[in-house]
């Protein structure tokens, strides 16, 4: 335990008072407060009836590839 400097957590020492990223899940925020790591998912948004989702490389979150909000069929 480090007392006041900060949290071991898996093999990195990290200052107390910081927020970082699990580094065995990029989905999971962490919180190191005097020696104590919390830490919970991320969580993503609702992408509602998205008909395009891709996932972004390195990311844990669905996104959409709106088109502006036209649909097929529309004329511009």
């Amino acid at each position: 335990m480090f007392l006041n400097t900060g949290c071991s957590h898996e093999g990195q020492v990290i200052m107390s008072g910081s927020d970082f990223t699990s580094p065995s899940d990029n989905c999971s925020m962490c919180h190191c407060d005097r020696g104590n790591v919390t830490c919970s998912k991320q969580i993503c948004p609702d992408l509602g009836d998205c008909q395009n989702v891709i996932m972004p490389k390195g990311q844990c979150c669905l996104e959409c590839l709106d088109c502006g909000g036209y649909v097929q069929g529309d004329r511009w």
